[in-house]
């Protein structure tokens, strides 16, 4: 079994879920997460964003995964154990997961774009290129 996570700002939410796999289950951040990952009483490392758990180590029952990076504590959206495997918790429509994946993505390119043009006044100081509330005399 497989559970890709979006992570952005201290949360993850599964955008991906693959059940074909009954021995193990994988467990993937977009993000190259390094630490540890508490599911139930349990924790596991967390390398390069991945881990594989023996799905029988994992108890039946809800669980949030709880990560614990650099980048400090946050919790991931939940998954059940039950006699028949892993299944995710019920979530509004897939539409949701749509528009969560197109924020996140929104999200990234306003940062990258608010770094660029932060490194361009830096570059640009001095200049007054930047200056638009002068007056002209």
């Amino acid at each position: 079994m497989k559970i890709r996570y979006i992570t952005l700002h201290g949360a993850a939410e599964w955008s991906h879920f693959d059940d074909s796999d009954r021995d193990m289950l994988l467990i993937d951040f977009t993000s190259p997460i390094d630490g540890i990952i508490a599911i139930g009483d349990r924790s596991y490392t967390l390398s390069g964003g991945k881990v594989t758990i023996p799905i029988s180590e994992i108890k039946t029952g809800e669980h949030r995964p709880v990560i614990t990076c650099d980048g400090g504590i946050f919790i991931a959206e939940g998954f059940v154990k039950d006699a028949k495997g892993i299944r995710m918790m019920k979530t509004d429509e897939e539409t949701v997961r749509r528009l969560v994946k197109r924020c996140h993505a929104l999200e990234k390119t306003c940062d990258v774009l608010a770094k660029k043009v932060a490194h361009l006044e830096q570059l640009c100081q001095g200049h007054n290129i930047f200056n638009f509330e002068r007056t002209e005399q």
